[in-house]
């Protein structure tokens, strides 16, 4: 799997409702979402055909990597925690902290921001 080293700049991160201390799981639809549900009458079918099927998914290293892959990681990462390919189950928890640091180290505030959610009580 070829991972990229360098900032994805060309992809925005998903923006995150604020609720109390932790941002809610519900990402903000793009204003275009009717449009885009006009044009793809087979997405909703789709999803809940994903979700059905993830139902008692337990973790795998497929799974990790695909989200690995969706957080752009890196040399840095492997540097970090291991080659993901090499983690045991038992330390993916440590290995997804740290993909997610890494994904908002770019701007001091935003890693701050998620060193505290991580890590409550810091």
């Amino acid at each position: 799997m070829k991972r990229p080293t360098t900032h994805p700049s060309a992809r925005k991160p998903l923006q995150r409702e604020q609720k109390g201390p932790l941002r809610s799981h519900r990402a903000k639809a793009p204003q275009n979402q009717e449009a885009g549900r006009l044009h793809e009458p087979w997405r909703s079918k789709a999803l809940a055909r994903v979700a059905k099927q993830a139902r008692g998914l337990k973790w795998s290293r497929s799974l990790l990597l695909l989200l690995l892959e969706e957080l752009y990681v890196g040399d840095e990462f492997d540097a970090l925690v291991g080659r993901p390919e090499q983690l045991s189950v038992a330390q993916y928890p440590e290995a997804i902290a740290v993909a997610i640091a890494l994904r908002h180290s770019w701007r001091l505030d935003d890693l701050e921001r998620i060193v505290r959610d991580l890590v409550p009580g810091r």
